[in-house]
């Protein structure tokens, strides 16, 4: 952990432009910087926290499954990171007509190592605007769209 730690240290020091942090102050509380008058204070190693977040990845599709499985193959290659991910896929359907079924075959068919898969059928035609507007809506403060 301390190889991680300073290694951090390093990117964090070269982006700010700091001096670099010497080893032996890897672990201390504070220190001086050999008497330049700039007090070195060491934090706490920071604790793996992934546990509490998640990604919700929402796709949103309606009758094409060969973009639908080339999109799907690219989220599960996808690195994340050790986050939960959650897959969404929101299909619509056109007007008078049933969900497309190779297109929910392309999701049901996926193996999704990453977290939940759920496929969501419209039971009406509600369009592109429809299918944005109400595939997703904040659960609680702390849940945020890109």
């Amino acid at each position: 952990h301390q190889d991680i730690l300073m290694k951090r240290m390093e990117i964090q020091s070269q982006q700010l432009n700091f001096p670099p942090v010497a080893q032996d102050t890897i672990g201390s509380t504070a220190g001086s910087s050999g008497g330049s008058g700039q007090a070195l204070v060491v934090l706490p190693e920071m604790k793996n926290t992934y546990a509490d977040y998640r990604f919700r990845l929402i796709v949103l599709t309606c009758n094409r499954p060969q973009s639908l499985a080339r999109l799907l193959q690219s989220l599960r290659s996808a690195y994340y990171d050790g986050i939960r991910a959650d897959l969404h896929v929101h299909q619509d359907r056109l007007p008078g007509q049933p969900p497309d079924q190779q297109t929910a075959y392309v999701v049901e068919s996926l193996d999704w190592p990453w977290g939940i898969k759920e496929l969501h059928q419209w039971s009406t035609h509600v369009g592109i605007m429809g299918n944005w507007i109400e595939s997703w809506q904040p659960s609680s403060h702390d849940s945020n769209k890109i």
